[in-house]
């Protein structure tokens, strides 16, 4: 670089050329700089004498001359209301700020100032907690403690006011200070500036030209940038030129990058609005609403279901609304009160658990509102409109406890009930009065079968409901009426002070239940066979007492029908005596304890024996034989009678097998063996094993058997004979 014609070899950094344009300027200002020295200490000196004195000396006495006035009159207040603790307490924090104020000002004061404010505020401090004391005490005597308070303000005043006086007469020698050494030091400033700008000017002026230059090429790059102008290849070829190897070639390849950075920002900014918006769509469509507040009780977002369950106007779902003012406009439409809800909340959120909370709202909709705690201290809660789930599950619950048919209790809402009636009975059996008492009434109709068969099921659905009818008019309201299943029914008697009440409206039942019945243009008629028991008479258990008011009705349909019987204790003979032959026979069928009589079969024409029939016995031990016609169907109704078949079916082949060849062999079989597909393994089985020609096998069948017109029977029926078994009908 020219100069003057010198040539000037320039160092690459602008901090070095910066550098060694100071040190010339340094060199050539150091001789004036060291005169105007002397007068920059003075004046510094004047002005931080100036600054002590009036910006913080006499500013601080005017404010501790305030707050001591302000503290005095809040004193005398406390004093004047002795009689009135309750002002006092009030009043106490606030002197307590007063006086931490005046100490935080008093302690800015230097050490070797206000020694004697300071000796004083200890004083004034014991002074003043003297008068509370005695107004909180409600003694009514503040006067004395505050007249020594008065005298340690009226010095501290009178302190304040000296120091102040003080400050004053130093601020005005300051300032004289101040303006010669100002006038002083601008003239050897004028003369330093004039040298300087003769020989540091033009130098400078060619750097900073350079270095403005490139400037305003990288400011005009930020400029585009700042307006989201990322395509201007100019402005890129610019700061291309910009990038050289200083410090400013090092801003423009950084604001390269930051061109690139902020192209890639503003892609992703673009997929993040995208997500947004695809975020609030959903965050709206929530079926839902959605609330989600931060540790301070604001509100951070909600949806627009949650504005529309609460009918919030558009001012309270902005971020930043405080939870009470939410609150207090859904208070009209909701049963609690704002500090029970809050109460509520910051109670699962010191938990820390999620909590679920139900709302009834005056208009009678229910709404169901869930919080979850954040770890920030937030919260978000859901609310959601129950009151049609509410009102389907009250129809459901009331649909489980009632027939659909009949609209009546059904079997488990009668449970449900009889629970209830047991669960209310004194403990102690003399306790138990008339109007504890309550009967069990069960009723079954006679001839329904025949309704259903000759009319059809919906003739006999119309009846259901027609006796249902006639069974509800015939109680009280406080009896429970049930549709126990099919054309069974039962009633709860409340209130049955004897057996004397439920044999009468047994009784009357019967009558009720034997007129005719006007069904679709049909005259019907009917009848009823009725159990009743009465407890705790006859039982304390629902169990106890359904099955003894069973047992009854079973005694009522076998005494002939259209019979009322009440429960007694000898009812439970043949119960108890079937019971012990079902135990009985399990174990005999487990134990092996039947045996086979064989009878023969003679042939009247050739005068011999040509087979023989098993018989099967059970010599029951303790007791005579049992007749077959006896425990066989009761082996077919608790499920024996097939492993019993097939027993019967091998043991008599394996005999058969020791006979002559031309004696065949005869066994029964049940109607209930043909029920699956078991009956022809156990045929085919039992052969087998005892190694006997199926040709030599008779089966008696019942004509019950043929009579289920069941195409698996007549299969069965087909397949045994197709193995050579011959098929007999017995007992026709």
């Amino acid at each position: 670089m020219q100069v003057l014609g010198f040539k000037v070899c320039w160092p690459q950094s602008i901090t070095t050329r910066l550098n060694a344009i100071v040190a010339v300027a340094f060199v050539a200002v150091a001789g004036l700089a060291a005169a105007s020295l002397h007068f920059s200490r003075t004046a510094v000196e004047a002005a931080n004498g100036l600054r002590d004195a009036g910006t913080i000396g006499l500013a601080g006495t005017l404010e501790f001359d305030t707050l001591l006035e302000r503290h005095q009159r809040v004193l005398e207040a406390v004093a004047r209301d002795a009689r009135l603790p309750g002002r006092s307490i009030l009043l106490k924090p606030r002197l307590d700020q007063i006086e931490r104020q005046m100490s935080r000002n008093v302690a800015r004061r230097a050490p070797g100032t206000w020694d004697t404010v300071r000796a004083l505020m200890p004083s004034l401090n014991q002074a003043t907690k003297a008068v509370i004391a005695r107004a909180l005490a409600g003694q009514g005597a503040a006067a004395e403690p505050l007249a020594v308070y008065g005298s340690i303000a009226a010095t501290l005043h009178t302190q304040a006011r000296a120091e102040r006086r003080g400050f004053i007469t130093r601020m005005s020698g300051d300032a004289d200070r101040l303006a010669k050494t100002a006038a002083y030091l601008a003239e050897w400033v004028s003369m330093t500036s004039a040298i300087a700008l003769a020989f540091i000017g033009p130098i400078g002026w060619l750097l900073l030209h350079r270095v403005t230059e490139r400037l305003r090429i990288i400011s005009r790059s930020m400029v585009r940038l700042s307006r989201n102008d990322f395509s201007n290849p100019p402005a890129h070829r610019q700061l291309a030129r910009a990038d050289g190897p200083d410090e400013i070639g090092d801003l423009a390849r950084a604001l390269g990058v930051f061109r690139a950075n902020a192209v890639a920002l503003r892609e992703h900014r673009g997929r993040l609005e995208q997500v947004n918006l695809w975020l609030d769509i959903a965050l709206n469509n929530m079926q839902r609403g959605l609330a989600m507040f931060d540790a301070d009780e604001r509100l951070i977002v909600s949806n627009a279901s949650y504005q529309r369950l609460y009918d919030l106007p558009v001012d309270l779902t902005m971020q930043g609304t405080p939870l009470v003012d939410i609150l207090a406009h859904r208070i009209d439409s909701i049963g609690n009160s704002v500090s029970a809800i809050l109460a509520e909340y910051r109670s699962a959120i010191a938990r820390g658990t999620p909590a679920t909370y139900t709302r009834n709202r005056s208009d009678g909709r229910t709404y169901s509102v869930t919080l979850t705690p954040l770890e920030n201290g937030g919260w978000v809660t859901t609310h959601e409109d129950v009151t049609e789930k509410r009102q389907a599950d009250a129809r459901a619950r009331l649909l489980a406890r009632q027939d659909a048919l009949t609209e009546l209790q059904n079997r488990r809402g009668f449970a449900e009930c009889l629970e209830a009636c047991v669960q209310a009975l004194p403990a102690d059996e003399h306790g138990v009065s008339g109007q504890d008492k309550f009967a069990v009434i069960a009723i079954d109709l006679d001839h329904f079968k025949e309704v259903n068969d000759t009319h059809g099921h919906p003739m006999g659905d119309a009846l259901l409901v027609a006796v249902a009818n006639r069974l509800r008019g015939a109680v009280r309201q406080e009896d429970v009426v049930a549709r126990m299943g099919g054309d069974e029914f039962a009633i709860l008697q409340r209130n049955a002070r004897s057996s004397v009440d439920p044999e009468g409206l047994a009784q009357r039942l019967l009558q009720l239940l034997s007129q005719p019945f006007d069904i679709r243009g049909h005259q019907v008629v009917i009848g009823a066979s009725i159990g009743t028991t009465l407890a705790p008479d006859d039982g304390r258990t629902p169990e106890g007492l359904m099955q003894r008011a069973d047992l009854a009705l079973y005694r009522a349909k076998a005494a002939g029908r259209n019979t009322a019987i009440g429960y007694d204790a000898a009812l439970e003979a043949p119960v108890r005596a079937r019971r012990e032959l079902e135990r009985d026979l399990r174990a005999a069928v487990e134990n092996g304890e039947f045996t086979l009589h064989y009878q023969p079969i003679v042939s009247l024409s050739e005068r011999t024996v040509v087979g023989c029939e098993a018989l099967l016995r059970w010599p029951r031990p303790g007791r005579p034989f049992v007749s077959p016609a006896e425990f066989v169907p009761v082996a077919e109704e608790i499920g024996l009678i097939d492993k019993l078949g097939a027993w019967v079916l091998t043991e008599a082949c394996t005999v058969a097998a020791t006979w002559p060849a031309h004696i065949k062999i005869a066994v029964n079989l049940s109607p209930v063996q043909f029920v699956g597909n078991g009956l022809l393994t156990t045929v085919k089985n039992a052969l087998a094993q005892a190694r006997l020609a199926p040709q030599r096998l008779e089966l008696e069948i019942t004509e019950s058997t043929l009579l289920q017109d069941n195409p698996a029977t007549l299969a069965t029926l087909h397949a045994l004979r197709d193995m050579g078994v011959s098929i007999a009908l017995d007992d026709f």
